[in-house]
């Protein structure tokens, strides 16, 4: 006897594999932690500036939730002597004054404060990434230094 391709298991096959990729494809949960580990990130556009030369690097967020990013006024750790962090922007700028490698922390927050998908409120819920902003003067750049 051959196999009949319309027979009463190829149906639920191809509904079991089908809600096993859809899920495989699903995102995870949001874990509420403010870690950012799960669905929100960001990254800086430029992590290198040097001495005594102009540098301005952009943090973008990349997530599913935040529609409208808000970002705290301060950050921790420190900057470079002669950068500051505009917050309104987004944005560290400034002209360093001292070679070196510096270790912040960013914090953002969807400004529209609405509910994530599992309708729980985000209304204080911050997150944050760490940067190292490194500065070279002429003479480490070249050494690697």
């Amino acid at each position: 006897m051959g196999t009949d391709a319309s027979g009463p298991l190829r149906p639920k096959w191809f509904i079991l594999l089908f809600s096993i990729l859809l899920l495989a494809c699903a995102e995870p949960a949001p874990s509420g932690s403010g870690d950012g580990s799960y669905y929100a990130n960001s990254v800086i556009s430029r992590e290198k500036g040097m001495v005594a030369k102009y540098f301005s690097s952009r943090v973008i967020v990349s997530s599913n939730f935040i529609d409208d990013v808000e970002f705290n006024s301060n950050v921790e750790g420190t900057l470079p002597p002669g950068v500051s962090w505009n917050a309104d922007r987004g944005v560290f700028e400034g002209t360093p004054t001292l070679a070196g490698f510096y270790n912040v922390r960013v914090y953002y927050r969807d400004s529209v404060k609405g509910t994530t998908t599992a309708g729980d409120a985000m209304d204080d819920q911050w997150y944050y990434n760490d940067f190292e902003l490194k500065m070279y003067d002429e003479l480490t750049e070249e050494t690697g230094g």
